[in-house]
């Protein structure tokens, strides 16, 4: 079986040990550009040229999976499979057409609940006790096609998108292991997914993660769990400094002030008050320190 692998992301390294230990040829790996950078420090980075060269696959990067250019490209492979990791650009009708067996789609949610480009954020700002992961097939519309398999994971009350994500992969890691001899046995079973009550987890902007205040404490507790990632962190301003909120706790639900005053900031973090109580900043970094502190 010759497959081509589209992705980034760690799960995307792994899964490539995995259908290369089944003897699945592949025949491509197209990555983002980040991704190829020869200087990149990346353990990621490096780990996929390390394979390349290993395995024998080219790895390629396109600014259009959609385009004439690409399309022929892929097609003189003649592949039998794609397979889809955290990969950022949506197929059309023709790219979807172009492997015999279709197009596989890894997703971090138990679709068709949170289909869109950030589920495990989403679980997170909803407070979720548990999502889980899907394994579907790639149709004209987002998230939409039958699915292979699924399987549920617990979401912890200190999970951060970081080890939520992480958790996911090895979740996922191990449903590919456990379908993949049926892709080769030519036996795998797919159902369609009930599109009657499905949700949505669109991209968040950079505003969305600007904190409100007014907000329960638990859910801006949520909200700094979910954008636990660098340079994308929920934030605030205080006195005109911008305030990056690494990690916080629920302290108590005193409401004797207005919502957003800080109570008191030192070496334990910084204390806000919330729209039912106040919450401790624990972990934050500042474009001027100085000027907060």
């Amino acid at each position: 079986m010759k497959v081509v692998l589209f992705g980034n992301q760690r799960i995307l390294n792994q899964a490539i040990d995995v259908l290369i230990r089944k003897n699945i040829v592949i025949l491509k790996v197209v990555t983002s550009k980040s991704y190829l950078n020869e200087d990149s420090k990346s353990q990621v980075s490096q780990r996929l040229l390390t394979k390349s060269s290993e395995y024998g696959f080219e790895l390629l990067t396109t600014e259009n999976v959609n385009s004439p250019e690409f399309i022929e490209q892929i097609s003189k492979e003649a592949p039998d499979l794609f397979f889809s990791f955290f990969w950022g650009q949506l197929f059309n009708e023709k790219v979807i057409g172009l492997p015999r067996l279709g197009c596989i789609n890894f997703h971090c949610s138990l679709l068709p609940k949170y289909r869109g480009a950030s589920p495990l954020v989403w679980a997170l700002i909803n407070g979720d006790s548990a999502t889980g992961v899907t394994y579907h097939y790639l149709d004209k519309y987002i998230d939409h096609g039958d699915i292979i398999a699924q399987k549920e994971l617990i979401i912890l009350p200190d999970d951060t998108i970081l080890t939520l994500r992480e958790t996911a992969f090895d979740v996922g890691l191990e449903l590919l292991k456990m379908f993949i001899q049926k892709v080769l046995d030519g036996n795998l079973q797919s159902f369609p997914q009930p599109h009657d009550h499905f949700s949505r987890a669109p991209l968040l902007t950079e505003t969305d993660r600007c904190i409100d205040w007014s907000r329960s404490s638990s859910t801006i507790y949520n909200y700094v769990r979910a954008f636990a990632s660098p340079g994308k962190y929920a934030f605030f301003y205080y006195d005109e400094v911008r305030v990056s909120v690494l990690d916080a706790v629920e302290f108590d639900n005193n409401m004797s002030m207005e919502p957003g005053f800080v109570d008191w900031f030192n070496r334990e973090g910084i204390l806000v008050s919330t729209g039912d109580g106040r919450i401790l900043i624990s972990k934050y970094h500042t474009s001027n320190r100085t000027d907060l502190n």
